[in-house]
């Protein structure tokens, strides 16, 4: 999803805060299973019942968009809030872990740090979210020494492009030149560098194939890197979805194996987003690749992006609904149990990577029940 301009943001924030008052951005109108109830501890380990030789691409993983989403009111937050009150960033992306999110979606601006070392914080669009990338290595690092059955998927993006659409990164190194992806890069492969056993190695060091469950148990695969206009840094990630150009709906989507088009210009186009990610699944579930017909479709990974937001829906609306409009994560929740004929509910044989908005513990559990086990 793209981003509100920084200007916008503060207004928008006094907006939320005195029409919803604080904690009002739960209210919604999908049955709680769908939305805002991820269970503390219901799913940390389910990786474990899931055969070691099939391809991630083979798998139904639940997953967050913009996961540390969660300050900044209505028109930021996207997740629920769990943090510790230790000082620490990071609690709400563990207790997703350990609901049961194994994607997630990190939004990074260069900073200093208070030894003065450029590092990575975490933003959506101009708000920080109270959290470092120090904070996600950490969190990470934790759940999948506590759980070595797992793996997480990483999608990283550079969320400042500057000038009047949002954040602005702030490299404490003036010496290092104006190229801010080549910096994005460097700093990037310093935290690789510093936590070699956590990440995949071959999805930080190039374009990889997409690995089998056992290749990466007990490791961080990075799914891709993009940079903050869209476009993918091409040497890492996996190479199947390591395209160019990331697609959105203001281009041409040359890469049918993302559905990610973020804008929902209205409560009313709630359900034109719901289509988007019906068509989504039927890709995934179809007996041919969307690229190459000639070729199979079930070691391909497809990833689907149930989130979207504008100035006239927030990301809880999108998601939630409201008292006259389903919800997207009601929709899905509701094609996966087999309700309303919103879907063919059997051929939904897997969902593919699903990068939610406040999603409901019995979306997670309709999700991870489609893997493949023995």
């Amino acid at each position: 999803m793209r981003r509100l301009p920084a200007l916008l943001a503060p207004l928008l924030t006094a907006v939320a805060v005195t029409v919803c008052g604080p904690g009002d951005t739960a209210r919604a109108y999908s049955d709680p299973e769908s939305y805002r109830s991820l269970e503390a501890n219901a799913h940390p380990a389910w990786m474990a019942a899931v055969r070691g030789d099939a391809s991630l691409a083979e798998l139904s993983v639940p997953g967050t968009h913009d996961t540390l989403a969660v300050y900044g009111g209505a028109p930021t937050e996207t997740q629920e809030r769990h943090e510790r009150g230790d000082g620490r960033g990071g609690g709400s992306l563990a207790h997703q872990l350990r609901a049961g999110i194994r994607a997630i979606d990190i939004r990074v601006r260069i900073v200093s740090d208070d030894r003065g070392r450029a590092r990575f914080a975490i933003h959506h669009g101009a708000v920080y979210q109270r959290a470092n990338f120090d904070d996600v290595v950490r969190e990470l690092d934790t759940f999948l020494r506590e759980h070595p059955t797992e793996t997480v998927l990483l999608h990283l993006h550079a969320e400042c492009a500057g000038g009047l659409t949002g954040c602005t990164d702030a490299d404490p190194c003036p010496e290092c030149g104006t190229d801010h992806n080549h910096r994005r890069r460097q700093i990037f492969d310093a935290y690789v560098d510093a936590n070699r056993e956590l990440f995949w190695q071959p999805s930080v060091t190039g374009a990889a194939h997409v690995p089998t469950l056992d290749e990466v148990r007990g490791k961080v695969v990075l799914v891709n890197w993009s940079g903050p206009h869209g476009g993918n840094y091409t040497d890492y990630g996996l190479q199947q979805l390591n395209y160019a150009d990331w697609p959105d709906e203001w281009g041409p989507q040359k890469n049918c194996y993302v559905q990610n088009s973020y804008r929902v210009d209205g409560i009313s186009l709630i359900d034109d987003k719901w289509e988007k990610v019906h068509a989504q699944l039927d890709r995934t579930n179809r007996a041919a690749d969307c690229r190459d017909p000639g070729r199979p479709n079930h070691d391909r990974m497809y990833v689907n992006w149930t989130s979207g937001a504008s100035f006239w829906a927030y990301p809880y609306t999108v998601a939630g609904g409201t008292p006259t409009a389903t919800g997207v994560n009601g929709f899905l929740h509701q094609c996966l149990t087999g309700r309303n004929n919103r879907c063919d509910t059997p051929s939904v044989r897997r969902t593919g990577v699903l990068m939610m908005d406040f999603p409901g513990h019995g979306l997670v559990d309709e999700i991870i029940r489609r893997n493949p086990t023995g």
